[in-house]
């Protein structure tokens, strides 16, 4: 559950302090604790790279259907708010942050955020929780509902433990069906709501890309920004090469974004 000894140290600390950091959580909210069926408006916050904005959609139906009198907001990053578009779940999609870092919200944004008055926070995060986990104690918001295995219980109102190491979009399933007190059956795959216009064009791009005498065809990405765990961009052509070795009349298709155009050039 911890990367390294350090955090796990903090992580203890935090617990043995636990009756402490109550006290400053109660008077930095502005109000007590209330149950979930009182809640009426509510901000998901958590890493918003877009693939983990995509596994948390697996359950926002679940959350809306199972709280449908609270209106959500999602606060996410251009990426991530493009993803959640048209999906019904959502009141309001807060395009606000910067996928590509961990820079604090601006305090311009954080103040209207505040203004907002959320009755909950869901305090997402499976590996840097705290960031959410902070920015809703800031936020003054009553109701923190957060993961506790890494600590920290001492900040969030409603505690959601996961039994023993779960996958990302399963524990955050876990939180939906914690605060819902109702079970979610559903497949853990992501849920987009593309337009007809998103349909219009997907199809044109297709038709324009994909040769018509390809046995089949292969969307790959070659790039990452992962900083751990990276593969070379050697390592997938390798890969797509002896596939073409296998299958002759395959075409590939390498996607990326923007500022990895050079690496698909080369």
């Amino acid at each position: 559950q911890f990367r390294d000894s350090y955090h796990y140290a903090l992580a203890v600390a935090s617990e043995i302090a636990a009756p402490a950091l109550r006290l400053v959580a109660r008077a930095a909210s502005r109000s007590a604790p209330a149950p979930p069926a009182s809640w009426r408006t509510g901000v998901i916050i958590g890493r918003d790279h877009i693939g983990d904005v995509l596994y948390r959609t697996c359950s926002l139906e679940a959350l809306h259907t199972g709280l449908p009198d609270c209106r959500w907001s999602y606060l996410t990053s251009e990426s991530g708010a493009a993803v959640l578009a048209g999906n019904p779940a959502l009141a309001h999609v807060l395009a606000w942050t910067s996928d590509s870092d961990e820079r604090p919200l601006e305090r311009a944004k954080r103040d209207e955020l505040a203004k907002k008055m959320f009755d909950v926070a869901l305090c997402s995060d499976n590996i840097a929780h705290h960031h959410a986990v902070m920015l809703a104690l800031k936020l003054g918001i009553p109701n923190r509902v957060g993961f506790t295995r890494k600590g920290l219980s001492g900040l969030v109102t409603f505690g959601v433990a996961t039994d023993g190491p779960t996958s990302h979009p399963a524990a955050f399933r876990r939180m939906v069906e914690a605060v819902t007190g109702l079970p979610d059956p559903s497949p853990l795959r992501p849920r987009i709501y593309p337009s007809q216009n998103d349909l219009r064009a997907a199809d044109s791009e297709w038709h324009r890309l994909a040769p018509h005498d390809a046995e089949f065809v292969i969307a790959s990405a070659v790039t990452t920004r992962q900083t751990i765990g990276d593969f070379p961009p050697g390592f997938f052509s390798d890969i797509l090469r002896r596939v073409l070795v296998l299958s002759p009349t395959a075409r590939l298709l390498l996607s990326c974004g923007a500022n990895d155009r050079h690496v698909l050039e080369a």
